[in-house]
């Protein structure tokens, strides 16, 4: 079933993320090579931080590093194998996961060819970056970057967490697009509601050369049109980690009841 969604799926910021977050990267990546060659690149580059969460925030990194509990569980009798040997399926009452030291995330980066120059870094934002430690890891380098003359447009489609922007201004909406120029004293932003398109925005380029076009609503379709991700969502349940409001779950049951009636 498609989904009702016409924007950000939040059903997608689950277990789903990992897949979700490199393979958007690469579909902007591939949306903008047309429009900057051949003076421009844009390629995918991968961060290392350290992971100083504690295991309970690494549930938001790492979706499955949860401690699963087998009490209760009988044991089997022991059986004979192929060959003859007496062999017996031993099951652990407890599995837990361990903590990775290092969080890898990915951006691209779009570069000027002949001279290896970094002009513009788009980031998809991870959990990571919107919780202590990243979060103010993040801010660093974005400031960094500002001052540097590198532009950054950031790109928010998570509901939990932070916001990285820490202004009073910044609107309480489930998404947010921001554009912060190279040392420019204010950013851009795009406020977006659960049940709104994702919105065209500008990617900056090095002077004079004029911003190009980022579809994101089409960067987002093509990731979910793609059957090797395997993008399966069930939207008969609450999307985790965060729920819907009344209002958000009204409008999509209402969106739903429209596509069942369209294919009828």
């Amino acid at each position: 079933m498609p989904s009702p969604f016409m924007g950000m799926d939040p059903y997608l910021a689950s277990d789903l993320w990992p897949s979700v977050f490199y393979a958007l990267a690469d579909k902007i990546r591939l949306q903008l090579m047309p429009y900057l060659k051949p003076r421009y690149e844009a390629r995918l580059a991968v961060h290392i931080f350290e992971n100083a969460e504690s295991e309970s925030e690494s549930g938001l990194l790492y979706t499955n590093a949860k401690a699963k509990t087998l009490e209760g569980v009988p044991q089997p009798e022991p059986t004979l194998d192929e060959t003859g040997a007496l062999w017996v399926d031993v099951t652990p009452p407890l599995t837990i996961p361990l903590s990775s030291p290092q969080v890898r995330l990915a951006s691209v980066e779009i570069r000027i060819v002949s001279q290896e120059l970094l002009i513009t870094r788009i980031e998809i934002l991870s959990p990571f970056d919107k919780r202590e430690s990243g979060l103010t890891t993040y801010r660093q380098k974005r400031h960094h970057m500002r001052l540097a003359g590198i532009h950054s447009l950031e790109i928010d489609l998570l509901r939990q967490g932070t916001r990285t922007l820490a202004h009073s201004s910044v609107p309480d909406t489930p998404y947010l697009i921001t554009l912060i120029r190279a040392q420019a004293n204010a950013a851009e932003l795009w406020p977006i509601q659960l049940q709104e398109h994702l919105p065209i925005v500008p990617v900056p380029l090095r002077a004079p050369d004029l911003d190009v076009p980022l579809d994101l609503s089409a960067a987002l379709a093509a990731l979910s049109d793609d059957p090797m991700l395997g993008l399966q969502v069930d939207h008969g349940q609450p999307p985790s980690p965060v729920p819907l409001s009344d209002e958000e779950l009204a409008w999509q049951r209402s969106r739903t009841a429209d596509s069942d009636s369209a294919s009828d």
